[in-house]
């Protein structure tokens, strides 16, 4: 927020008198005294309201920036500085330079010292008090930027000099009189919502708005949105054009073609600004959408520099949305050198990047799902995704840092800016936390758990953004039903170059990450991002692409500005007064929106408007009334708009403070109107608004509230909102709004929907005079279905009958329900079983599981209950846990200690036990999902025979399963595993397929070994090039994740630097033609439980025989026990194993001794604590039993468990694990 302190520096203007020279403009500013603040290397001194900012390695001191209105007809020619004397406020004081802003991704490089000519002088610095940054125009008006400086530093002391009060003067002259306008084309509420910003707001209010439209236009010409495309995408844009209707913006589509050759202009981009300049103009143009990639629309290349990189083409759209001047003063190839610059744009504009129709499809698809009809439960989650960003003499620069100040809002370098709000759920990646460097495995699940905010900050280029290559775009399976689209702020470098040129200046054919985030049919909404560098800080977060993107997030969640391009817009204003300073320039121009600029942003759970109105509307009426309000409060700001049926925009109007909103209405073209109401964060409204004569009685029900209390005959909470089971009356408001009256009535309740049952079904009216109301509570009612869905419409007509007339009325009215999902679940042997994660016989296992309510409300007191299916190899242990209440769009984790099970002891290896995890509740219907857990091997000898496969598993990652049991060919008969087609076919092109052994448990050094054979395809001239290949990969996390492991001696080929299949470029791999021969690979680096995969996959060319695997083997070191009386010893102090073991009731303890002596048997539970003492007295040498009954020392029966028995004698002290099974 630029003017969040405009308080505490009020002082009044003083103009001198309007002459011929021009006038004099000055105001006087007071200051607080600066707060001295430690810093990493020194010290920041902070002054509320200015910003910590400066030239490199010069002082970071803190800067006032002043926006002044000049008025019109005047050019500013000097400005004045007046200070007082000044105070010291401190010295030996050593303030942080600015640091030196570079690329991201560039090559770490020693941050620039302090200048050493600066901080070595005994003058004040900065000389002067302040300068005046730029002077800018919008829609005409000028307005000029000055940069304060209430301390000045004697750098050589660190003595800090602060000025409390400074008075600006600003002096202009007559400009030429063709530059004067005698009116702006800004509307009202754009001045007044400027006025909030400058220092001189009384002057701007007094300035002639062009209210009134040009001569021959008439109402119905203003286009706030325009479309510009060509004729083979018009078409799909008409979709989106219907949908800015609907939102109050009338939106009209032009073709390149028609303004290439209707407006003048040395190229076509010049001619579609100029196009772009009459629709402001003329039609009180507010959005442009740009429709097509950058060979159908052009980008204006502009000029910046940072230090010695220089950038003549930066790829910008602002050129097209900026309209004063020509942005090129002086002719020459450079767009916008300083001086020649238009910052303030008149318009805002974005860009789908399309190249064809059905890429705008996808894009537009995108933008409707997202604008009416968000996923639930998603509209508060985001994600913060960070990378390392430099690592330089051995300090690292986090992108975790910069994004906690997206967070949780940030008061870093003197101003603020809002965060994340506690009710989002924010789920953050960052290589600081994580500590390594994570990639698309990690980030594609949480784009894909449905997110509705992305903001990114790490290295990037053309092809790859948040480590998302273009190869995996298609991996993201958001499809706005079940996840939502989300929206992307990311400040890598060129990850939007629209314009596909790379750093190195080459240009290539495919399209940008970001064009193709947007134009897929999944994913991304809207992006914004840098079409060249983004620009960082090493070893601090005060970076200009961090500035910009901390005021984007601060425009949606502290200024509440709820559309896309206005937060955009106002992010760049907000850092407009700094444009001089490093990086500033540069980055402004090269930030772009790649989507809708008008599109509303979810920053909140969307909830349903309340709206009252007349459902019909009378021939001749003038105005039409609507009273909107959402959870009982108006709603201010509203927009409302009546349309005729062929989407021609009537009339438009905005709810008051009291939420009431007046269309006017004259002449309306149809029979019918439809009427639309939106507001920020709120469900959209659209209803049709019947025209009949009004000369008859004329029924409209005025307002319809649901009524579910639990008083009289309705049954329910009271929160106005149908939900499971509740009995619904309706309380109608019913107007008579014709001259006749409306006679022996009765009202109707009819429905067909499944989730409903009517109850009172008729209602007598009696008799209702005109311009009369009739109050009916409770008189109509219906019982909703206790299996009703979350977000359904339950929809009915209340039908009005008087003397043979009927009127009907449609209503549609969204249901409160639970939406209860199993979302996640997982097993471990960590808290009763050996904790090796190895899941075996003989052990307990835990449940762990996240129950997911994605629906409106509460599940209330859910209990989530574990039975076993295959009772003979599962025994539960623990079996159900109930809770308060999951509550709406959020989800519960289970631990693991609430529910366990038990894997009996002939439990045989590789067996596949199916538990049931079912979750019930007081107001959902119970589910049930089925959990099958496999136990694992210790080892793996498989021929490959039908008996034996039953272990494996096979499945299609992309295009058909081509793995399956073949005679065709094997190492050993008469089977082998094969990738392909039966018999000796080729395999299928486009295939990308894994198989799985069984789940293994690795200890010690471990090996695999198989025989294998291969025919794939390779390239004919370098047969070592793969085109089709496989690998062989291990999974350490059950599956979530693979690694390519490596045969002892290497694999023989490599994957083509342009191959189409899941391998990096030149990754090692199987390929070509391989005779049978065996691999050995060593699994010594792992230890626990694993899965190995034969990984094979296929491009889009030719097909070939395939791959056999045969002879499959596994060793690994398996310990099962000690023999502590090895053949030939003599008697020893020996602790044998219980048995049973597990045990129910109880089990025998054998031990043996020496020599005389005292023993102490004891029994101990998982957590240490004493349970039983069997034995503590001297026992004769020999062998001995004892029996312990399950009991403690107070012959209370344990728990089913796990136990340890420890036995001491003399020296000699042993352990066992037993297992006590109820």
């Amino acid at each position: 927020m630029v003017k969040s302190y405009l308080a505490l520096l009020a002082l009044g203007f003083q103009f001198l008198a309007w002459n011929a020279e021009g006038v004099e403009l000055t105001k006087t500013f007071h200051f607080d005294k600066p707060v001295v603040v430690q810093s990493s290397g020194g010290v920041l001194l902070k002054i509320r309201g200015c910003r910590n900012i400066g030239d490199t390695g010069n002082p970071m001191l803190p800067v006032y920036a002043a926006c002044f209105f000049i008025p019109t007809g005047e050019r500013v020619d000097s400005i004045e500085v007046k200070a007082d004397e000044g105070q010291k406020i401190a010295e030996g004081l050593n303030v942080i330079p600015m640091p030196a802003q570079l690329p991201l991704g560039s090559l770490p490089q020693e941050q620039p010292a302090a200048k050493s000519n600066v901080y070595k002088s005994t003058e004040p610095f900065p000389e002067i008090q302040a300068r005046l940054e730029t002077v800018q125009r919008m829609s005409g008006l000028k307005f000029a930027f000055v940069d304060i400086f209430p301390c000045q530093l004697i750098p050589a002391s660190g003595e800090v000099i602060f000025h409390k009060e400074i008075s600006v003067t600003i002096k202009t002259s007559l400009e030429p009189s063709t530059e004067r306008i005698e009116k702006t084309n800004l509307s009202k509420a754009s001045i007044s919502r400027i006025s909030r910003i400058v220092e001189n707001p009384e002057d701007l209010q007094n300035i002639p708005s062009e209210n009134t439209l040009k001569s021959g236009f008439e109402e119905s010409d203003i286009i706030p949105y325009v479309i510009i495309t060509n004729a083979e995408m018009a078409p799909a844009f008409e979709n989106l054009s219907e949908l800015k209707k609907l939102q109050g913006l009338n939106s009209e589509i032009f073709r390149v073609s028609w303004i290439d050759s209707s407006y003048s202009g040395a190229d076509i981009q010049e001619k579609i600004r100029n196009f772009i300049t009459y629709a402001y103009n003329n039609w009180k143009t507010r959005y442009v959408l740009l429709g097509g990639d950058e060979e159908i629309i052009p980008h204006r290349g502009l000029y910046a520099k940072v230090g010695t990189e220089i950038e003549s083409d930066i790829c910008s759209d602002l050129y097209y949305g900026a309209l004063d001047g020509n942005w090129n003063s002086d002719g020459d190839s450079y767009y916008g050198e300083p001086g020649e610059e238009d910052l303030l744009p008149e318009v805002i504009v974005g860009r789908l990047p399309a190249d064809n129709a059905a890429e705008a499809e996808n894009s537009i698809s995108k933008i409707l799902s997202y604008s009416q009809n968000p996923v639930k439960g998603q509209c508060t989650k985001a994600a913060l995704l960070g990378e390392l960003l430099w690592t330089i003499d051995g300090e690292n620069t986090w992108g975790g840092d910069y994004k906690d100040e997206i967070a949780t809002g940030s008061a870093n370098y003197g101003f603020e800016t809002a965060g994340l709000p506690s009710y989002f759920s924010t789920t953050k990646l960052y290589e600081r936390d994580i500590g390594f460097p994570w990639n698309e495995t990690q980030v594609l699940p949480i784009l894909n758990s449905g997110v509705n905010l992305v903001n990114h900050i790490g290295h990037s280029n053309q092809f790859m953004v948040m480590q998302i290559t273009d190869s995996d775009v298609s991996l993201i399976t958001n499809d706005g039903i079940n996840n939502q689209y989300f929206i992307v702020y990311s400040q890598g470098c060129y990850a939007a170059s629209f314009d596909n040129r790379d750093v190195d200046g080459n240009y290539y054919g495919e399209d940008a990450i970001a064009e193709q985030l947007i134009t897929s049919p999944t994913g991304t909404v809207a992006f914004i991002g840098n079409s060249r560098l983004g620009w960082d800080a090493p070893g601090s977060t005060c970076g200009v692409s961090q500035f910009f993107d901390r005021q984007f997030f601060d425009a949606l969640f502290g200024e509440e500005i709820s559309i896309l391009g206005d937060a955009f817009e106002d992010s760049r204003f907000d850092d407009l007064a700094f444009i001089s300073y490093p990086a500033v320039r540069y980055t402004y121009y090269e930030m772009n929106i790649l989507g809708d600029p008008a599109m509303p942003v979810w920053t909140k759970e969307p909830l349903p408007l309340e709206a009252a109105y007349d459902s019909v509307l009378a021939e001749g009426q003038s105005t039409f009334e609507v009273h909107v309000t959402g959870n009982g409060e108006p709603i201010s700001g509203a927009n409302t708009s009546l349309l005729s049926s062929s989407s021609q925009i009537i009339s438009t109007a905005r709810t008051d403070v009291n939420g009431l909103a007046v269309l006017a209405v004259s002449n309306p073209p149809s029979d019918k109107l439809v009427l639309t109401i939106s507001a920020p964060n709120y469900y959209p409204v659209v209803d049709t608004i019947p025209i009949t004569d009004a000369s008859a009685p004329l029924p409209s029900i005025l307002s319809m509230i649901i009524d579910d209390d639990s008083t009289g005959a309705t049954k329910g909470d009271g929160d106005g909102h149908p939900e499971p089971s509740e009995l619904i009356g309706l309380n109608i408001v019913l107007r008579n709004g014709g001259d006749l009256t409306l006679n022996s009535g009765e009202m109707r309740l009819i429905s067909s929907d499944e989730y409903i049952a009517v109850v009172d079904s008729i209602y007598d009216i009696g008799k209702i005079y005109p311009g009369s109301w009739l109050i009916a509570q409770d008189a109509l009612s219906f019982e909703v279905s206790p299996d009703i869905p979350s977000g359904h419409s339950i929809s009915f007509d209340i039908a009005i009958t008087s003397n043979d007339n009927e009127w009907i009325f449609p209503y549609e009215i969204p249901a409160s329900a639970p939406a209860c999902e199993l979302a996640s679940w997982s097993v471990a042997d960590t808290i009763d079983g050996d904790g090796d994660g190895c899941i075996e016989a003989w052990e307990f296992i835990n449940v762990d599981c996240t129950i997911e309510n994605s629906g409106s409300i509460d599940i209330l007191s859910p209990t989530v209950t574990l039975s076993a299916i295959d009772s003979s190899w599962a025994k539960v242990n623990k079996g159900s846990i109930t809770l308060s209440k999951i509550p709406a769009g959020d989800s519960v984790t289970i631990d693991g200690n609430n529910l366990e099970f038990f894997i009996r002891e002939n439990t045989p290896v590789f067996s596949r036990i199916r538990m049931r995890l079912s979750i019930s509740g007081e107001n959902i219907q119970t589910i049930a999902d089925t959990l099958t857990i496999q136990t694992c091997g210790y080892g793996l000898n498989d021929s490959i025979e039908p008996g034996t496969i039953s272990a494996w598993n096979h499945h299609s990652i992309v295009g058909f399963d081509c793995w399956h049991l073949s005679s065709s060919d094997y190492h050993s008969p008469p089977f082998s595993w094969k990738f392909g087609d039966t018999a000796q076919a080729d395999y299928y092109n486009m295939t990308d397929n894994v198989l799985e052994t069984p789940p293994m448990c690795l200890a010690g050094t471990s090996t695999l070994s198989f025989w294998h054979r291969m025919e794939a395809e390779a390239s004919s001239s370098y047969p070592y090039w793969a085109n089709d290949a496989g690998v062989v990969e291990i999974s350490t996390d059950n599956g979530l994740s693979w690694s390519i492991i490596t045969p002892t001696t290497g694999y023989p080929c490599r994957a083509s630097g342009s191959n189409t299949i899941f391998l990096a470029p030149y990754a090692r791999c199987y390929s070509g033609t391989i005779n049978w021969r065996e691999e050995t690979f060593d699994l010594s680096p792992y230890s626990g439980p694993v899965r190995i995969r034969f990984h094979f996959s296929s491009d889009e060319q030719y097909g070939y025989e395939g791959w056999y695997i045969d002879d499959v083997v596994l060793t690994t070191e398996h310990i099962t026990g000690i023999d502590d009386n090895p053949p030939g010893a003599g008697p020893m102090n020996a602790l044998g194993g219980a048995y049973p073991n597990p045990f129910n009731p109880s089990t025998i303890i054998p031990f043996e001794i020496a020599v005389k002596d005292r023993v102490s048997i004891q029994i101990f539970d998982v957590l240490g604590r004493r349970v039983k003492t069997i034995l503590d007295k001297t026992m004769a040498a020999g062998k001995h039993n004892v029996i312990w009954n399950g009991k403690n020392d107070s012959g209370r029966p344990m728990p089913s468990g796990v136990y340890f028995i420890r036995f001491k004698c003399g020296i000699y002290s042993a352990n066992e694990r037993i297992v006590l099974v109820r």
